[in-house]
């Protein structure tokens, strides 16, 4: 026996697949419901799956590319970064010298990461924040949205690199913040 839809249903369901998620669960039913039954109902399931992608997908670039979210994804590393600071710190208190990785600080329980938060959001394989031993300390830092190390976009912990703390800058990192301030100073 095959299973009708009517014109108002038809229309209710095409409706319905402009609301974001509501039209993937919709067209999941649609697609089991008719099946083998309605060719337009199937159409229609199929469509609706399609939107919700599309809606899913739009919204995950939305989120990624807005300066809005990338301000606050920043905000998020900083602040990671800074807590990282203190716990390379308190590892170096703890044994004499600083972690030869981040992977060898004891973070169980702990709210800090020692993984890029933009790479894990996307979803792709975890990576550690860039960490690198020196002659008077440490460098560290995140590789920021491009994921690619020493570019503007790089994320850096907040601190002042001339108190007694290990952590400093790279040559890199101080000449982006020495032209960043002979900029600000000019205006």
């Amino acid at each position: 026996m095959k299973s009708r839809i009517n014109k108002s249903e038809l229309i209710t369901y095409s409706v319905l697949s402009l609301v974001p998620l509501i039209n993937l669960v919709l067209g999941v039913i649609l697609v089991v419901k008719y099946f083998r039954t309605n060719t337009s109902g199937l159409l229609v399931g199929v469509l609706n799956i399609s939107m919700g992608i599309v809606c899913v997908l739009g919204f995950q670039f939305y989120m990624s590319t807005t300066s809005l979210f990338r301000d606050a994804d920043n905000k998020l590393t900083q602040t990671q970064l800074n807590l990282l600071v203190k716990e390379i710190e308190f590892y170096k208190s703890l044994n004499g010298h600083y972690p030869s990785s981040l992977s060898q600080l004891d973070l169980e329980g702990s709210l800090v990461t020692i993984y890029e938060v933009y790479k894990s959001k996307l979803g792709s394989n975890r990576i550690e924040f860039y960490y690198e031993i020196n002659e008077d300390g440490f460098y560290l830092f995140s590789r920021g949205f491009d994921g690619i190390e020493y570019t503007l976009d790089d994320v850096l912990p907040s601190y002042d690199t001339s108190n007694s703390i290990g952590y400093r800058l790279t040559s890199y990192h101080r000449e982006i913040k020495k032209k960043h301030s002979d900029s600000i100073s000019r205006h």
